[in-house]
């Protein structure tokens, strides 16, 4: 998918259209979601590429589809008539994508569809019939065709991860509440790495409800894992919406979350992209250096995270969060370390 988007005021609003205005207008996320449920597989993401300049030049673009947030119904419209005019729409694209998996045997996919239904259709009146809490566990079992809360699917996902995924604290407690392992780890080898629990799914993907009954009741507020990156350290690093961070971050201090230790995994050359490998080795406060949030660093300085704890960095060698700042030049970080170190 090719996404033009140089900066151009409407001619009829006066107002500006940019990569902005793409992402947050309804249209134009129908025409994103239909383009990733048409080919969406949990191992192969869907690509697109942003221009946005006249010199043709493109970069590789996230194009979310997994948030509430970035649904279509709670998009911009011109004709607000237009909101509700598009569930049919949306209905119809995702019954489609569901068949299409069905028909490939790709069971993983079509449960993690099964599980998005409630953010696709946040914003419409669609939504309190998908995000309706479950009559019974059975119920709620065959609505992702397992059998039981200690079945293992693809990847060794659960239900549980699915009930975290879909973001459905009411699932969360009744599937543990009858046996679920509320810290069962998968093998998924993307994107994650594998060994992510269901909490790692919820913070990840700013599932705050979920995450809050899975801490409840008792999970692993550090989503210490196998392989995979650590969902804090990639939550306070950039990869998640800033909003939802916040809040997740919040969450999970409440809850004890370790603020000074390094974070580490099983890390293979060339698994990850750079700006996530260079997270291997950091700390939290580094990665929210890294991800250049002031918010999410204010936050952890405050919960007594050290700016000059000394932590791992891509190539060899060691570096504080106050170093990190300074070397990706960060005056309004910098100006939020400095204070915190002892004179």
């Amino acid at each position: 998918m090719i996404i033009l988007s140089p900066q151009v005021v409407h001619r009829t609003t006066g107002k500006l259209c940019d990569e902005q205005s793409w992402r947050s207008r309804g249209w134009c996320r129908l025409e994103r979601l239909a383009f990733c449920l048409s080919r969406f597989s949990v191992m192969e993401p869907p690509r697109a590429y942003v221009v946005d300049a006249p010199s043709g030049y493109s970069r590789l673009a996230n194009i979310t589809i997994g948030s509430s947030k970035h649904s279509v119904f709670n998009g911009e419209f011109t004709y607000e008539a237009d909101r509700e005019r598009l569930v049919p729409v949306v209905r119809k694209v995702v019954q489609c994508a569901c068949a299409a998996r069905e028909k490939q045997e790709d069971l993983s996919s079509w449960r993690k569809l099964v599980a998005l239904k409630n953010s696709f259709f946040s914003g419409s009146d669609e939504w309190e019939s998908v995000a309706a809490a479950p009559p019974s566990v059975s119920a709620y079992l065959s609505k992702f065709a397992f059998t039981s809360v200690s079945e293992r699917g693809t990847h060794q996902m659960t239900c549980l991860h699915y009930a975290a995924f879909e973001n459905n604290a009411a699932a969360v407690r009744m599937l543990i509440e009858a046996g679920a392992e509320v810290d069962a780890r998968d093998t998924e080898a993307f994107p994650s790495g594998g060994g992510c629990t269901p909490l790692w799914f919820a913070v990840l993907h700013g599932c705050i409800e979920a995450a809050e009954a899975l801490l409840q009741l008792r999970a692993d507020v550090n989503c210490s894992a196998s392989a995979s990156v650590p969902a804090p350290l990639l939550l306070v690093g950039g990869y998640a919406p800033v909003a939802e961070a916040e809040r997740c971050l919040a969450l999970m201090l409440g809850y004890g979350l370790d603020v000074h230790s390094t974070q580490c995994w099983d890390i293979n050359e060339g698994q990850y992209e750079s700006s996530v490998a260079r997270l291997h080795g950091s700390t939290l406060l580094g990665a929210a250096v890294y991800g250049g949030t002031a918010a999410l660093v204010k936050m952890l300085l405050e919960a007594h995270a050290d700016p000059l704890c000394l932590q791992e960095v891509a190539g060899g060698g060691r570096r504080t969060a106050l170093d990190i700042a300074r070397d990706e030049g960060r005056p309004d970080i910098l100006a939020l370390l400095v204070p915190q170190v002892p004179t």
